[in-house]
């Protein structure tokens, strides 16, 4: 748990065997304020300040160092794209951990894309202290 601005901020890992994982972080109040879903090295990730944004996983090797571990980072896409979007919101509907509440909040969120900002400056904020957003 996370503590800002007398705000907590509540990370949740959901993990399979196949692949895939997802990340929430809930506020007090239980509403998402940052979701994450990857899969098979593409990445959906939806958070209040931006909107829904689709990328993937590049690893980083230094061939010339061997006892350095490969680094992982995400590109994001230029604009989200409709294909990993449309497999997330697939993934997430199965995901028995999940309360139906919870699905149906998450694929909502991956739903609006970058046509609905919250209008909080304060929110806004509080998320870019906390993720670097």
């Amino acid at each position: 748990m996370l503590e800002l601005e007398s705000q907590n901020v509540i990370g949740r890992w959901f993990h399979s065997s196949d692949e895939a994982d997802l990340f929430l972080w809930t506020d007090e109040k239980k509403m998402i304020v940052k979701q994450q879903i990857s899969f098979y090295g593409q990445v959906v990730e939806w958070n209040a300040v931006e909107g829904t944004k689709t990328g993937v996983v590049i690893e980083e090797e230094a061939p010339d160092q061997p006892t350095i571990k490969a680094s992982q980072m995400i590109r994001f896409d230029n604009k989200p794209q409709v294909q990993p979007v449309g497999l997330a919101v697939d993934v997430v509907q199965h995901i028995s951990a999940l309360t139906k509440d919870e699905q149906t909040q998450i694929i909502q969120n991956f739903s609006r894309g970058r046509s609905q900002r919250t209008s909080q400056k304060r929110f806004a904020r509080f998320l870019k202290k906390l993720f670097g957003a």
